[in-house]
């Protein structure tokens, strides 16, 4: 890397300058009192511990076990444990990274071939675990004995300085706020339709089994898989948990990452860079699937970097170990299936030029397409269409009834209004700077430090030499790393970021390629030829900007009733029963009677209602995307008798209405169809073939009011005209008819709405 011109270096001061005063314009400063508040939630720590412990328990258990079933992968490839010499912490905790994640990839595919035999059973899966954790202790604690896998701690080059120390105070907040945070249960929308919902039901079902009325069951559920591992070891919120030690292993593996490529110091300005970007932070505090992207794909660049380092003769099992990792991060999202060409082709950029080049850049793909494909097989078995929901009226089962809400939810975008209009070409060339002005949810928001810190990699003169392989029986161990690795950072972020442009408008759509542009970024600040006074910029940049995302970030934690729960002022049933962000209409109250007075072997048929995690009983739950199964058998019933025939045919014994979501959705066609509500066969059906067991009315607080109702479905007609239910669907119905459009959408109104003297029969 050289030195860039007096003007260069200039310019980018003043675009710091000229960002720094733009941003103080639209968002608050840095401010005292959400430190103050985040040391008296870190009071609570030791009240929680007693709760945390079985969970902390499981969890280190699994990541045992993903350890040593890897461990025996790359023995199986080859790749074997590192060099004597390489005997720091630093290289084993490397090594202890691609163990874990090649394990786990490993274990996600064992599961998906078990569930799909059948034997996705909750006591299975315990004695699988316990099975499992034992036979690791027996393997891996002993040959760590044998072999000496003691890390070595060497002084280090030089003392940590104020900015190292600043950075790991931050990262330090950072990790306990996602400790706290993952404490209270779930209330994060997207887990509990299908992130959390789906492998609940596969539990219950004891298989994995088709499920056409929610859109996402055909996205690859490689994450998703070990929840459900996690949900038949124990009922806490240990999937919450998991998926937030997944961010700090994406960290601790960017760390090993950009210590090959600019040192120790490099490696703590990526860890700030990514893991307080408020859409990480975020993404820590559920259980979704992000984090668990990020780690494979830091990985995966891992494996590249030592496969292009490797002597001739020695690439080969490295190659197929990145390609096992991109095939891995392949499968816990569609949007990352880019992300794996781009990794392929970095990787044959990274070994341009040797004789082995292509032979192991296929060995790559081929081993990324192997560990994609079996989710291809599942869904091309189950929807006739590999890539079901995508591609669908094509291939396979038609797709959800509404189709372009499910794309508008995601932020998709058109490509052919981007190549052919100049407003949509202005917003794919200024997402990165609108993204990072405008007020997005913090889940969509990338902070102002990599906007800020855009010169330092712009201006850097990125090496284009291809990584040079050590000599026969020799390792490359000196740092920082002077030929193609850095560029090969920057390659795999460019292309992350056009596939995040070119695709979406969302921001966590680009959170597992977001580690590449931290690792670039770090590179570029700390590693590159620049100015001291510019380096020390760049860092002070980065650590003003890492304490505004975090008081950000925890200000909304606060508001999602945080303090309430971890003080036990409230508990489980009291905090899932109050309106929260993502989480309106609470339906808890009808989802803890379900689980206590229904049989075991109920079969629930949610109406209005698409979440359904809490629920303890076999269910039937569609998506605000896709038509609920009662509206299609309506529609092809000829009276109440046949209705009630059909849903029986389907193994409903329950019906769960969720009246304020139907009120909610009330613009939707799809949950609320009003014609359909509007046939007699729908009266006639509700009033005699269905027994109200449980109401749970609220209306008298108009920003938070709830209706759920659970009723029995009867063989026969009710007789008995005194017992004949309301339709609360056709209340509403009437209702919203004779309101004006303008009252129907305040609060207050849809509160009077749902009162009972507002909806009549």
């Amino acid at each position: 890397m050289r030195w860039p011109a007096a003007w260069a270096a200039a310019a980018a001061a003043v675009w710091t300058a000229v960002v720094a005063w733009r941003l103080c314009a639209t968002y608050a400063r840095l401010e005292t009192q959400p430190w103050a508040d985040f040391v008296l939630a870190c009071a609570f720590l030791p009240r929680i511990a007693l709760g945390y412990a079985p969970r902390l328990f499981y969890l280190a258990g699994l990541w045992l076990v993903w350890f040593s079933l890897g461990r025996l992968l790359l023995r199986f490839l080859k790749a074997g444990r590192p060099e004597a010499q390489d005997d720091t912490l630093a290289w084993k905790l490397e090594h202890a990274m691609l163990c874990a994640g090649a394990g786990m990839a490993a274990a996600s595919l064992g599961l998906l071939l078990l569930g799909l035999a059948g034997f996705l059973h909750p006591a299975a899966l315990r004695w699988l675990f316990w099975a499992a954790l034992a036979a690791s202790c027996a393997s891996t604690l002993p040959a760590a004995c044998r072999s000496g896998w003691a890390p070595v701690f060497r002084r280090p080059s030089r003392l940590p300085g104020p900015w190292d120390g600043a950075a790991l105070l931050l990262l330090f907040c950072a990790a306990v706020l996602n400790l706290l945070s993952v404490y209270p249960p779930v209330i994060f929308y997207d887990a509990l339709v299908y992130h959390l919902a789906l492998p609940k039901l596969y539990l219950l079902r004891h298989g994995i089994v088709p499920t056409p009325h929610n859109v996402f069951t055909g996205v690859p559920f490689g994450v998703e898989m070990l929840y459900g591992w996690c949900l038949a070891l124990t009922k806490d919120n240990l999937p919450s948990v998991l998926h937030a030690s997944l961010g700090l292993a994406a960290a601790a593996a960017l760390w090993a990452a950009a210590r090959r490529l600019g040192g120790p110091s490099t490696g703590l300005l990526a860890c700030l860079l990514f893991s307080l970007c408020p859409a990480v932070l975020v993404s820590g505090a559920v259980p979704g699937v992000e984090l668990g992207g990020s780690f494979y794909c830091v990985l995966a660049f891992l494996a590249l970097l030592r496969s292009a380092e490797a002597p001739e003769g020695r690439a080969l099992p490295w190659s197929v170990l990145a390609g096992w990792l991109v095939g891995a991060a392949m499968g816990t999202k569609y949007s990352l299936m880019p992300v794996g060409v781009v990794l392929v082709a970095t990787h044959l950029w990274m070994v341009r030029g040797r004789p082995s080049a292509w032979r192991c850049t296929a060995a790559m793909a081929a081993a990324a397409s192997l560990a994609v494909l079996p989710w291809l097989v599942k869904n091309a078995w189950f929807y006739g269409n590999p890539l079901h929901p995508f591609l669908n009226g094509r291939l396979g089962l038609a797709g959800p009834a509404d189709w372009s809400g499910f794309l508008a939810s995601s932020g998709s975008r058109d490509l052919t209004e981007v190549l052919t209009t100049a407003a949509g070409l202005k917003r794919l060339l200024l997402q990165g700077w609108e993204s990072t002005m405008g007020r997005p949810p913090m889940n969509n928001w990338p902070g102002p430090a990599f906007l800020l810190l855009l010169p330092w990699a712009l201006l850097t003169r990125w090496g284009a030499r291809p990584m040079a392989a050590a000599p026969s029986g020799e390792r490359r161990g000196t740092l920082p790393c002077e030929d193609g690795g850095p560029m090969a950072a920057a390659l795999a972020a460019a292309g992350c970021l056009a596939v995040w442009t070119a695709s979406t408008s969302h921001m966590r759509f680009l959170i597992p390629g977001l580690g590449f542009v931290a690792l670039a970024v770090a590179v570029a600040v700390d590693a590159g030829a620049f100015p001291a006074w510019l380096r020390r910029l760049g860092w002070a940049v980065a650590i003003v900007a890492g304490a505004f995302n975090f008081q950000v970030v925890f200000h909304q934690r606060m508001e999602r009733g945080l303090t309430a729960f971890l003080s036990g002022e409230q508990d489980t049933a009291r905090y899932l029963m109050r309106v929260r962000p993502t989480y309106s209409q609470p339906y808890y109250s009808a989802m803890a009677f379900i689980d206590e007075k229904l049989p075991p072997d109920a079969r629930v048929l949610f109406l209005g209602e698409a979440r359904a995690y809490y629920c303890e009983r076999d269910f039937i739950a569609s998506t605000v995307f896709d038509l609920n199964p009662f509206w299609t058998e309506l529609r092809g019933s000829a009276d109440a008798a046949e209705l009630s025939r059909r849903l029986k045919a389907m193994g409903v014994t329950h019906l769960f209405l969720n009246a304020s979501e139907l009120m909610h959705r009330r613009d939707s066609a799809v949950v609320m169809p009003r014609e359909d509500m509007r046939r007699q066969v729908f009266d006639d059906f509700w009033t005699l073939y269905l027994r109200k067991l449980f109401e749970d009315r609220q209306t008298n607080v108009p920003d938070d009011p709830h209706w759920v109702i659970v009723y029995e479905l009867l063989g026969e007609p009710e007789r008995d005209p005194s017992a004949r239910p309301a339709n609360p669907a056709r209340e509403l119905l009437n209702a919203l008819e004779t309101a004006r459009p303008k009252e129907a959408g305040s609060s207050q109104a849809r509160a009077a709405l749902l009162s009972p003297e507002t909806a009549r029969p």
